[in-house]
């Protein structure tokens, strides 16, 4: 019998994730170019990342209220 085990880490901090992981599409600033990793111009590109809570935590600043569309946002303080 084989038994596959898959392990998941944080891309952020790359801790494995021992309890079930966030896979959120979050903006990156890139600093290189996606097929040769040469420095370029930085540009924003959508990401799906998996994160660790304290992760999460860190990076994700952007709180919101409302609803049916009415919303409003407001960045998190430290």
């Amino acid at each position: 019998m084989k038994t596959t085990v898959t392990k998941i880490s944080c891309d952020v901090c790359k801790v494995e994730i021992l309890t079930t992981p966030k896979t959120i599409k979050y903006p990156v600033i890139f600093h290189t170019d996606q097929t040769e990793g040469r420095y370029s111009k930085p540009y924003i590109s959508i990401e799906n990342i998996d994160i660790c809570e304290d992760c999460a935590n860190k990076i994700l600043m952007l709180d919101g209220w409302g609803a049916q569309g009415l919303n409003e946002y407001k960045i998190r303080n430290n």
